[in-house]
């Protein structure tokens, strides 16, 4: 079980931002996110709008030429990727193409680790925020791919903030707590549910995977 408190998701963005900066990243330039719903998903969501760069969420299930794909079509310059995934994901890339790897878990020690960055007990990065255009490109989500290959859906910071509006209108209050099992990978989770938790100040509760015995 994990938890984050705002200032958490601040501060951990901030020093997750630092190291996208300290590899080259740039406004606009894209990396994946391959894991199931941890706290560490949502972090980096914060980090990429502190930097500007564009994230792209995969099901952490995805193999093979599908993750090539997805990975190649969006332009990603490294992968964020559980442990659990690791192995998939290096099998996609084909060894050492210049990308970049971090991982999440215990398992994977060969790789920098998201949970040593967020660890770094040194002062805190300035905030400085390279992200102010609400039409600029937050995220790239993709498609089943039921009818061919995952089509990739570039959607705005600002789609994100109108859609996370809506909690008002559901007649939620910040007396309420939503709660998701589905994929932080896919919008109804991310930009509804989280949305919804971040704009009103709600707490809020998602699982990290769904499971009908745990509902």
């Amino acid at each position: 079980q994990q938890t984050r408190t705002y200032r958490q998701l601040r501060d951990n963005g901030q020093r997750l931002a630092a190291w996208l900066k300290s590899r080259g990243m740039e406004k606009g330039d894209t990396f994946a996110v391959v894991m199931q719903n941890h706290g560490e998903f949502v972090d980096l969501m914060v980090a990429s709008s502190i930097l500007g760069t564009v994230f792209v969420p995969i099901d952490p299930r995805s193999r093979g030429e599908k993750l090539r794909y997805m990975l190649d079509f969006a332009g990603c310059k490294g992968v964020f990727v559980a442990d659990y995934a690791l192995a998939e994901v290096e099998a996609a890339l084909g060894g050492d193409d210049g990308r970049w790897l971090v991982s999440l878990g215990d398992n994977a020690s060969r790789h920098p680790s998201i949970e040593a960055i967020i660890a770094d007990d040194l002062p805190l990065p300035p905030l400085e925020v390279a992200s102010d255009d609400a039409d600029a490109p937050m995220q790239m989500l993709f498609t089943s791919g039921t009818t061919g290959d995952p089509k990739g859906i570039v959607a705005s910071h600002r789609r994100f903030a109108e859609s996370a509006t809506i909690g008002p209108i559901l007649g939620l209050t910040v007396e309420d707590r939503p709660y998701t099992g589905l994929s932080l990978t896919h919008a109804n989770a991310q930009v509804v549910t989280l949305g919804m938790i971040l704009s009103m100040g709600m707490r809020g509760v998602i699982s990290r995977k769904f499971t009908r015995s745990r509902l």
